[in-house]
């Protein structure tokens, strides 16, 4: 009988995966791309962290870097994030690659 509860509960996880979607990419509604050509997973700009929010390292794991820039955040003149990229970023534009028609 394990076996079957096994099997059973294999099963329905393996249909609950099948209908994930949207991993990466726009598609509802359907962007109109800037470079509808070019590398749509690229980065639209870079931020310097040690630069832009100077206090400690960035080169640690992931979850201390994480923490380095919520703290020197907190510390910063900024109010929000999107106060702290739209004066450093200068390439990314109001919708980054995609234009503002949608």
């Amino acid at each position: 009988m394990r076996t079957s509860t096994s099997s059973a509960y294999i099963a329905a996880l393996l249909l609950c995966v099948g209908t994930a979607a949207g991993h990466g990419l726009l598609v509802d509604p359907k962007p109109s791309w800037v470079n509808p050509n070019g590398d749509l997973t690229a980065y639209c700009d870079l931020l310097d962290g040690p630069n832009l929010l100077p206090g400690g390292p960035y080169n640690l794991g992931p979850e201390d870097n994480a923490n380095m820039f919520a703290k020197n955040f907190k510390a910063s003149p900024y109010m929000s994030l999107r106060d702290f990229v739209n004066k450093n970023s200068a390439t990314c534009g109001a919708c980054g690659l995609t234009t503002m028609v949608g």
